[in-house]
């Protein structure tokens, strides 16, 4: 492996290391990037959220086969770094304007790959998506409802791990496949600088429920980095890959911003 690069300086295959996190400018269709990326490492969990097909301006697949084929690409890759046991919790949404059930497609996918089906999480916000035009079916006596909620697909293979003892309490109150978590507003994600920014309680409580300190998560659509972030701040180690170098560059900071605080507050408590 090449000597990590410096931050703000992101070329194409590129391997930042900020202290035991990674991230890489790559493609996670490809295998060989994504071996480049993890070395002798194996990845305990997966938590990301991949494109809903079409519906963002840096998305244009000439056809659903394509957008299928490219997922199908980044799940077989995945798997190669996967250790054991090992977990995949997959944020995706249907495709409204396309009429595409994209969770079952995706679920579909995993398990022709041997992945177990665990459980569909409904990740509930606390109002509405009115931007995406399906509320105005009442006035025209039509109903196809306002989206509010969105699916995190939950796999395993070779069995499910524990998680942390001091996390029992916590689960204990937040033990049903219902999670209510405010989508991270317009303004942060402006100022964070990506537009489809992930909360970071969502990764939080993925990294919880099927990890434990010192596990590797891998997102392979790392985007702004929040996987990372979250990661950090709950002592486990982080590889993500990104194909925008931009984003590569501000993932890093947040991560490095998210390490350095969670290692003051260490240092005085």
């Amino acid at each position: 492996m090449r000597k990590p690069a410096t931050v703000g300086k992101t070329r194409e295959r590129e391997v930042i290391a900020i202290g035991r996190h990674r991230v890489m400018c790559g493609d996670a269709r490809a295998i060989d990037d994504v071996r480049r990326l993890f070395g002798r490492s194996r990845a305990a969990l997966v938590v990301t959220s991949p494109p809903y097909f079409n519906q963002r301006d840096y998305a244009a697949w000439h056809s659903y086969e394509d957008y299928l084929d490219d997922v199908g690409r980044v799940m077989t890759a995945v798997l190669q770094v996967a250790g054991a046991p090992f977990v995949c919790c997959w944020n995706v949404g249907d495709s409204v304007k396309d009429h595409r059930d994209i969770p079952a497609d995706h679920s579909l996918m995993w398990r022709r790959r041997g992945m177990t089906y665990r459980d569909k999480i409904a990740w509930v916000k606390p109002q509405p998506t009115y931007s995406v035009p399906r509320y105005r079916h009442i006035a025209r006596r039509r109903y196809f409802p306002a989206l509010q909620w969105e699916t995190v697909l939950v796999f395993t293979r070779d069995g499910c791990p524990v998680f942390e003892p001091e996390d029992v309490a916590f689960w204990r109150k937040n033990d049903s496949n219902v999670w209510q978590i405010p989508p991270v507003p317009a303004p942060t994600q402006k100022r964070i600088g990506h537009p489809a920014v992930f909360p970071k309680e969502l990764a939080a409580r993925c990294i919880r429920a099927y990890s434990k300190k010192g596990d590797i998560v891998f997102d392979p659509f790392l985007g702004s980095g929040t996987t990372m972030v979250a990661a950090a701040e709950l002592g486990r180690r982080c590889f993500g890959m990104e194909r925008c170098a931009e984003y590569v560059t501000l993932a890093a900071d947040r991560c490095r911003a998210a390490r350095d605080s969670r290692t003051r507050r260490r240092n005085l408590a």
